[in-house]
């Protein structure tokens, strides 16, 4: 934990930031490996120049005390415990998810603080995972190869979206995972061409397209995988249009290495779909970065200016949706190395599966 807040301290130093005021509960966790949902209560974990120090309610016990501790009891004046902290004209990094009325009344009694975005520094320190964070990705991602696996077995004409998520759920308490890592998607036929699709009543018939997006939580960390499946025998446009994606997804991770930009990786999946005459029809950014929560700061989009660093992991998930006919998506997590990549997602993307 000590090396973490080190590197925000280095970063803080050279963008001449005096104090980050922590409250999302992710980073929360990665900073102090505590876990506190303090609700519309004010927790924060708040870093400086030379120390750390905790703003807490005493409602929320520490597991440790690795770092200065001032509590309060309800009704206590807060912010008045924070603005004792900081010194006069002080620079503060302000976390994004840091409450408005928090926020507002700490700008009301310190007119002469500035106050800047903090979480981007937090959240480039968050988007390169240590080896024991990748350890963990790993392991998260194998209960998800093996989550899918189990749930297409499950896969028979009549069952329902819903009826086919709820199975997720027990398959995933059966692996050892810690529940879901987000709501999952389970789309048959025309639902498929829904990017977010939720599930519904709708049930499995023969010769149609499934479209399964999953993940689960194991150890704190998030998994995340995509697979597009012919349940019967599919049309020769599905046929088309699989083999479309898996060319864009397998092309886009072949070119991810250390140093690239991300917006190039995003460039090669959407113009293999473009060139394939389905440009239109792929609506998203190629990727989303994950680790403790399922996306974390940082995209593999056309704008990303984002530069390819080993210990990264993102997601490479191309798409094609057609509307009121079917979708298409592959997706893999990946974790960037310095010549290439690992992709953590070991099931196959052959699409066919038996009745």
């Amino acid at each position: 934990m000590q090396k973490r807040t080190e590197k925000i301290r280095k970063m803080m130093k050279n963008n001449q930031i005096d104090f980050i005021i922590v409250s999302e509960e992710a980073s929360i966790k990665y900073l102090t490996d505590e876990t506190i949902d303090a609700g519309e209560r004010f927790t924060v974990f708040v870093i400086s120049r030379n120390d750390s120090f905790w703003i807490r309610n005493k409602l929320f016990p520490l597991k440790k005390h690795t770092f200065k501790d001032i509590s309060y009891l309800d009704g206590s004046d807060y912010i008045r415990l924070l603005s004792d902290k900081i010194p006069e004209n002080s620079k503060i990094g302000i976390d994004k998810f840091l409450y408005s009325k928090f926020l507002l009344e700490l700008l009301s009694r310190r007119k002469d603080l500035t106050f800047v975005n903090g979480s981007e520094i937090v959240d480039e320190v968050r988007s390169i995972k240590d080896e024991n964070e990748i350890i963990k990705m790993r392991k998260s991602s194998h209960l998800n190869d093996l989550a899918i696996k189990e749930l297409v077995k499950h896969l028979k004409v009549g069952v329902t979206e819903k009826e086919a998520a709820y199975k997720l759920s027990e398959i995933y308490k059966k692996l050892g995972a810690d529940g879901f890592s987000f709501p999952p998607i389970v789309a048959f036929g025309e639902s498929s061409a829904k990017p977010h699709h939720e599930v519904t009543d709708k049930k499995l018939t023969e010769n149609t397209i499934v479209l399964i997006d999953i993940g689960c939580m194991k150890d704190g960390y998030a998994s995340d995988m995509t697979r597009t499946y012919f349940f019967g025998t599919p049309t020769d446009e599905m046929k088309k249009v699989h083999n479309i994606v898996k060319e864009a997804n397998e092309k886009a991770t072949k070119a991810i290495k250390e140093g690239v930009k991300l917006s190039d990786i995003d460039k090669i999946a959407r113009t293999h779909i473009s060139n394939s005459g389905y440009g239109k029809n792929f609506t998203h950014r190629l990727g989303h970065f994950i680790g403790l929560t399922t996306h974390e700061t940082g995209e593999v989009s056309p704008t990303s200016e984002i530069i390819a660093k080993e210990g990264m992991i993102f997601s490479i998930e191309p798409g094609i949706y057609i509307p009121e006919k079917f979708g298409v998506r592959i997706e893999n997590l990946v974790a960037v190395t310095k010549n290439g990549c690992e992709i953590l997602n070991k099931v196959s993307h052959n699409p066919y599966i038996s009745l």
